[in-house]
């Protein structure tokens, strides 16, 4: 006979039948055992076999936590109720499958977490202040509801946590700087000062080095940070109408007197030649001198200062006589601003010719 049939005896006969009438539970208690023991001859003859679950706990509450097996996976418990009404919720439960242990509630590791191989949250990772130390790559694909691997948008302009950007950036500067802001410029901003430089208005703007280079009347020279270009130089003249000249008194040529010098200024003063060519015509009487003078001032007449000074002799009546001379100089920025003509014959009239042969005067700017 059997323990399990001892048992049994001893619950149907007459001590069991007592027992039941006066110590209910420990009636109740031997069904139990005979019910485990049943199991043990059915299935195995170990209790870790064939044990469901096993309840651990104190005197306070003896279900407080328990181990199950539901045939498949191995499951921790906690219980959220009381030992008269409990409530299971699993903590960890242990793949039956692969042996994976799946955490469902949180997991707290006081010490370093090393040689794992696969880690799967289904809630929060709370690393308490501590450090994440030699990660090969994070896959994750989201951080606080980002994606670290295609979050370039949040950072353009008006994105979710855009990158700050300048103001109106700064024009051309004359040297390089690498600057102190703390934002950004747009990749299509622009910096004012000169956009393009062409030649002849081609079409075809240049960029990069440019070279400006001398040509036929051009002079170019760099000293420093200043080009200086000098163009082909500049021809100011004119011309005489007919205009007679009496004898013995200094006349102002009328269409030769007040001639403005080109591009002078109180700070521009530059070098010129003046170059005159007269034709004359004498009176009956021959041998007449003639007295010519060329003045500048403010005034451009006789009574400027005098530059120059020819004379001329005839030999015959009706003489027509061609005079030129040519001279360079540097008239004062401030007065010499106007040129003029006098001539002054010694006895008789003369002619100023423009009808036979031009009379003219020509200023030109020395380069």
């Amino acid at each position: 006979m059997s323990a399990l049939d001892d048992i049994r005896n001893l619950v149907d006969d007459g001590v069991g039948r007592y027992l039941a009438d006066e110590h209910p539970l420990v009636v109740n208690g031997l069904k139990a055992l005979a019910s485990v023991l049943q199991s043990i001859e059915t299935v195995g003859t170990v209790p870790a076999d064939v044990l469901q679950y096993v309840h651990l706990g104190d005197g306070s509450n003896f279900k407080a936590f328990r181990i199950g097996y539901n045939g498949t996976d191995l499951f921790i418990q906690r219980n959220s109720g009381t030992q008269a009404s409990p409530v299971y919720e699993n903590s960890i439960k242990i793949s039956g499958t692969d042996g994976a242990v799946t955490l469902i509630k949180g997991l707290t590791i006081a010490g370093a977490l090393v040689g794992v191989t696969g880690l799967t949250l289904s809630g929060v990772l709370n690393m308490g202040g501590q450090n994440i130390t030699s990660v090969a790559a994070i896959t994750a694909t989201s951080i606080n509801g980002v994606d670290p691997a295609s979050h370039a948008a949040r950072h353009n302009p008006g994105g979710s946590d855009a990158l700050a950007l300048g103001s109106t950036p700064p024009a051309v500067a004359s040297s390089g700087a690498t600057g102190s802001a703390t934002n950004f410029a747009r990749g299509d901003h622009t910096h004012k000062g000169v956009s393009s430089l062409d030649a002849n208005a081609s079409g075809s703007p240049l960029f990069g080095a440019i070279d400006i280079a001398n040509g036929p009347g051009v002079q170019i020279s760099k000293a420093a940070q200043v080009i200086t270009i000098k163009g082909p130089a500049r021809l100011y003249a004119a011309a005489s109408a007919d205009q007679a000249i009496s004898g013995t008194t200094e006349t102002d040529i009328t269409t030769l007197t007040a001639l403005t010098l080109p591009v002078i200024t109180a700070v521009d003063t530059k070098n010129f030649r003046v170059r005159v060519t007269l034709s004359i015509s004498n009176g009956a009487t021959p041998a007449n001198d003639l007295t010519i003078r060329l003045y500048s001032g403010t005034n451009g007449t006789k009574a400027d200062t005098e530059i120059a000074l020819t004379k001329t002799s005839f030999a015959v009546a009706a003489d027509f006589t061609n005079v030129s001379f040519e001279i360079v100089y540097s008239p004062s920025a401030d007065t010499d601003i106007k040129l003029g003509l006098s001539i002054q014959g010694l006895a008789n009239s003369n002619v100023l010719g423009a009808s036979n042969a031009i009379s003219n005067i020509s200023v030109e700017e020395v380069v």
